[in-house]
């Protein structure tokens, strides 16, 4: 036997055992995810106190919508205020009282464009792109005053590690295939077949396009493909996903992971918008300052950009604000990038990470305290922290003016 065979056998056998493992890991969270999962509910002193609406408002909406035949959940126990409404519920709310969504309002001045798309980007590993992202997208549809917005948005995860399309719920990527943007890409798959691979999340108004395990071989085949079709390498992304769906969503996230290749080029082609975390250890803030030295030369690569360089904004990542050495590299940020970084941070609070990774489609916008296991004062105040940033970026990335 040849050492080539010999190395396939037992490449073979690890590749049955962690397929044996992950089956069991996947079975173990759906059980899991069964019994932890508590959906998102407000009673109807929660939504009057909403932006826009007060109890008038809130009253005559909910007797046009039961004329309309809409039924809503009642727990009678709960008196004085007994109905359950989830965020559909709530949305529909917001539609029969005549508060216009972020979409409606945009058309209605002659701005709307299709989505707008946002890249979050980093090429070191572990400083929080992922989880960041996750916050994100789940605080444009959850933090309450954004609320009203009823935004509709699409993350498309570019990552082969998949660490975005675990947390929302998407497991077993190392055990069965997936459809994923870089399939639609190789695939020229139709926009018919492309929105039939987007998956839902627990959330009312965001999906999720998963990535593959097979994502990671996109880069040897990007060229050749490229050169085929005659399209622009860094292109593909732009014609057979966005293209397609950016009259679908008011926005679109797309998280890549920390390499440079193809996947990122082509993240960066087709964002209005970017977002990078930095990482306040010393050996994370140097990558990144190495990374956005190189962007020059990576846009110079690129056609057509539709970057707005002013929409190109940092946020400190993980920071503990007892380290001196964070303190000081995030003043450094500030004065090397004046008017590009988030004065909010993203501190190094345990429910960020502990809520990501136990992949249930969770967020901190999203988990009751009762399911979870960690300190609820610590998880409230991440998810005032969380507030703070959503509004900001919204403020910065998606207001309007590129859309």
């Amino acid at each position: 036997m040849s050492t080539k065979d010999t190395l396939m056998q037992g490449l073979e056998q690890l590749r049955l055992g962690a397929r044996r493992g992950l089956a069991a890991i996947e079975k173990k969270q759906v059980l899991t995810s069964q019994t932890n999962i508590l959906p998102v509910t407000f009673t109807f002193n929660d939504v009057k106190k909403l932006p826009g609406m007060n109890q008038q408002r809130t009253e005559a909406a909910l007797a046009a919508l039961r004329a309309k035949g809409m039924e809503f959940k009642r727990d009678e126990s709960k008196q004085p205020s007994p109905y359950s409404f989830s965020l559909a519920d709530v949305r529909s709310i917001y539609q029969e009282a005549g508060i216009q969504s972020n979409r409606q309002r945009l058309e209605q001045m002659g701005r709307w464009h299709g989505a707008s798309v946002i890249a979050a980007l980093s090429l070191k590993g572990g400083v929080g792109k992922s989880t960041t992202a996750a916050t994100l997208a789940s605080g444009f549809i959850h933090a309450r005053n954004l609320i009203a917005q009823q935004m509709r948005i699409c993350i498309i995860d570019l990552d082969p590690q998949a660490s975005l399309s675990v947390a929302f719920g998407y497991k077993g990527l190392g055990l069965k295939e997936q459809h994923s943007a870089v399939e639609a890409i190789m695939t020229q798959a139709s926009p018919d077949t492309l929105r039939q691979w987007i998956k839902p999340t627990a959330s009312e108004g965001l999906y999720i396009l998963p990535a593959s395990s097979a994502d990671s071989f996109f880069s040897l085949h990007a060229y050749r493909f490229a050169d085929k079709t005659g399209i622009n390498v860094t292109e593909l992304l732009s014609k057979f996903v966005i293209e397609p769906l950016k009259n679908d969503f008011d926005l679109i996230i797309i998280d890549c992971g920390p390499h440079l290749d193809a996947a990122l080029l082509n993240a960066m082609q087709c964002s209005h918008s970017m977002l990078i975390p930095v990482g306040l250890d010393p050996l994370e803030f140097d990558s990144t300052l190495k990374f956005v030295d190189r962007m020059y030369d990576l846009y110079d690569t690129i056609p057509s950009p539709i970057l707005d360089p002013e929409r190109i904004k940092f946020i400190a990542t993980k920071q503990d604000a007892s380290n001196q050495i964070h303190l000081d590299n995030y003043q450094i940020m500030m004065r090397c990038w004046p008017g590009h970084v988030l004065s909010h941070k993203m501190d190094n609070l345990r429910p960020f990470s502990a809520v990501f990774e136990e992949g249930q489609g969770q967020t901190v916008f999203t988990i009751q305290p009762k399911a979870y296991s960690g300190d609820s004062r610590s998880l409230k105040r991440a998810l005032t922290v969380a507030e703070n940033v959503v509004t900001e970026v919204f403020g910065a990335l998606v207001n309007g003016e590129t859309m």
